[in-house]
């Protein structure tokens, strides 16, 4: 059993990290961030995508319609915050 779970967890750490890898470098082909500023962002990304059972393609797609050049301290003029315009 403990083999199995340790297989298991090993699995979801390798897909885990391989959609930071893409994440990243489908942010990274925008033009609008620096390869260090596409992993940040890939990371919290996933984590967060994983944690709230979203797809990260989703989040990406939200944040390039809503802030497309990804400026996480940005405000609309409806008062919307950062990188996804969330309102307060």
């Amino acid at each position: 059993l403990a083999r199995t779970d340790t297989a298991r967890a090993a699995r979801r750490a390798t897909l885990y990290r391989q959609m930071v890898r893409a994440v990243a470098a489908d942010l990274y082909s925008t033009g609008w961030v620096t390869v260090p500023r596409a992993k940040y962002l890939a990371e919290w990304i996933v984590s967060e995508s994983v944690r709230q059972g979203v797809p990260p393609a989703l989040v990406i797609g939200v944040m390039l319609v809503e802030n497309d050049r990804f400026r996480s301290r940005a405000v609309s003029s409806a008062g919307a915050l950062g990188l996804m315009q969330v309102m307060p």
